[in-house]
């Protein structure tokens, strides 16, 4: 189930035994083992159970998967992203526990990775992933930051031929890396930037009014508050078939560095939330820069992809 030797492949599709079958196959095709088996080989992959093939979608999502696992981009932003951002990268860090470990002592035995996945072009043209290696707390080291900043850039670079001008880097929850060195490369490279914390909490709810009364709001609405720079955003829920019929929980979206306006920040977020490629019947509730940063860093931590050395085009961990 593993490429030959001397065989060029994009990606590879594995179908495995049901995933509720009590446990027979479990010694015989861990999903696990295989996985980072095609990871050390660096073939990305996409994983479906025999058991969910004749469900609704999952021809669509697979195939969806497929392209991706091989660098391929099946649909992107109509026109472009919102603003001057030629390139935003998505800052995550992704833990894994052992799985041996008693849950007494498993919080001391989780490792954790620090990934940037999300070069995406202002069309929403997802470049590729980096990822670090295993490394422990929440803040992703200053030289860590440079490594995968510097092949972000270099990827740019190869792709188009030139330096992106504008970034913008979104963190998943809040920015407290050591963005020193990283703030003074870009300014020597004549590159501008904005910081950008997206969190999945928000401190309020958003409703819509109807008369004397209230309704779910649908998608795609925010409120904006230019004095603090931060903006509430609903990225999830109507008119989509899966959304809870509930409160739709909003994102917080806020700025911690640039002079970009939030009301364009938050619309960026919003588009992006709508660009999960691997799915075709819902979205996401956070962007996919921070999503796939997300999935990347866990996928990273499972031991499913090496640490890279440049920019890679797959995306096979969604």
């Amino acid at each position: 189930m593993c490429p030959a030797p001397n065989v060029d492949v994009d990606a590879a599709l594995c179908v495995l035994p049901p995933a509720d079958d009590g446990g027979f196959f479990d010694f015989a095709i861990p999903y696990s083992d295989l996985k980072e088996v095609l990871g050390d080989q660096h073939t990305d992959s996409q994983m479906v159970h025999s058991d969910t093939l004749k469900q609704r979608y999952t021809y669509e999502n697979t195939a969806l998967g497929l392209i991706a696992a091989a660098g391929g981009i099946p649909f992107t932003i109509e026109n472009s992203l919102p603003g001057d951002a030629d390139l935003i990268i998505g800052l995550d860090v992704g833990q894994s526990f052992d799985d041996n470990t008693d849950s007494d002592s498993a919080t001391s035995e989780g490792i954790r990775v620090g990934a940037s996945t999300t070069a995406i072009y202002h069309d929403g043209t997802i470049l590729g992933h980096t990822n670090t290696g295993a490394q422990s707390g929440e803040r992703i080291p200053a030289r860590e930051l440079m490594r995968i900043l510097r092949q972000v850039v270099i990827g740019y670079r190869q792709r188009f031929d030139e330096k992106p001008e504008h970034i913008v880097i979104h963190r998943d929850g809040f920015m407290n890396d050591p963005l020193d060195e990283v703030e003074e490369y870009l300014r020597e490279e004549g590159v501008s930037f904005d910081i950008i914390e997206v969190r999945k909490q928000a401190p309020t709810r958003i409703v819509s009014t109807e008369g004397y009364g209230y309704s779910t709001p649908s998608k795609g609405v925010a409120c904006i508050d230019r004095a603090l720079n931060r903006a509430f955003l609903l990225t999830f829920g109507a008119p989509e078939d899966l959304a809870s019929r509930g409160t739709p929980r909003p994102i917080t979206v806020e700025r911690a560095k640039g002079s970009t306006d939030i009301g364009t920040l938050a619309r960026q977020v919003y588009l992006l939330s709508q660009c999960h490629i691997g799915v075709s019947n819902t979205t996401v509730r956070v962007p996919i820069s921070t999503s796939y940063a997300d999935l990347a860093a866990t996928a990273a931590a499972n031991g499913y992809l090496p640490k890279t050395t440049s920019l890679e085009t797959g995306i096979g961990f969604i």
